[in-house]
């Protein structure tokens, strides 16, 4: 028998168990507590946005936006010191709508979502999340003409705007 043979396999055993024990609860920790939390869905600008898309994040320079699809009119709304920039919006009825959103406030989340009538009124647009400084193209379906309330659903009382379609 060789000098420290039981006591080096019992030391192997040891920690083997010890081993074992930290995988185990490890296990279980990771059963109590799955390590993820919610984040929103991405939405890539250019592809923004759709009255049943989840709103989500969506961080794209400011640098150009796609060109709208085929016949779309493009207009132009910005958030800056928690206000959208633009308050009286028109576009033509009938006819799809690209709206450039530009987030300009640093680290603040905004988005855009088109009721009908008042913001009380149906819904008939939602757009992705935004945080800024970050911009999007958020891709409207046509609407018919109608007066139009547009608002970030993370400040409503804060960001309004009106949107005449003709």
């Amino acid at each position: 028998m060789n000098a420290g043979g039981p006591v080096r396999r019992s030391r192997a055993s040891f920690l083997a168990a010890i081993w074992a024990i930290a995988i185990v609860a490890g296990g279980c920790a990771a059963q109590a507590n799955p390590g993820w939390t919610y984040a929103p869905v991405v939405v890539p600008s250019g592809s923004a946005g759709t009255s049943s898309a989840p709103p989500g994040p969506a961080s794209t320079p400011a640098a150009s936006s796609p060109q709208p699809p085929g016949g779309a009119t493009v207009i132009d709304i910005t958030a800056r010191n928690v206000a959208f920039e633009q308050t009286r919006l028109t576009a033509p009825a009938n006819v799809p709508l690209t709206i450039h959103f530009d987030n300009e406030d640093s680290g603040v989340p905004h988005d855009v979502a088109i009721y009908r009538g008042s913001a009380e009124g149906q819904q008939v647009f939602q757009g992705a999340i935004v945080t800024g400084v970050a911009s999007t193209d958020y891709h409207v379906p046509a609407l018919p003409a109608g007066t139009y309330t547009v608002i970030c659903t993370v400040h409503p009382t804060l960001m309004t705007a009106i949107l005449t379609i003709q």
